[in-house]
């Protein structure tokens, strides 16, 4: 987080680099991503209702230096 909002500011110790995949139903790689220093920069989660039996929704949002879709 920034130190605006009571973090330590280490932004770029947080860069990751990984991909994201998808896959079919026979589990064969469909599309994939490949993300250069990037960062979790927003998280949101839905309302939870425990009398229900929806499944809760998160998302997440990533902020990437570098981004090639490979597939």
């Amino acid at each position: 987080m920034p130190k605006t909002e009571k973090g330590e500011g280490k932004w770029a110790e947080s860069k990751k680099t990984g991909s994201i995949v998808a896959y079919d139903t026979d589990g064969n790689e469909v599309l994939r991503w490949d993300l250069k220093e990037a960062w979790p920069s927003q998280y949101k989660i839905g309302d939870l209702d425990v009398t229900g039996n929806d499944y809760i929704e998160e998302t997440y949002t990533l902020t990437c230096e570098n981004i090639n879709r490979k597939k």
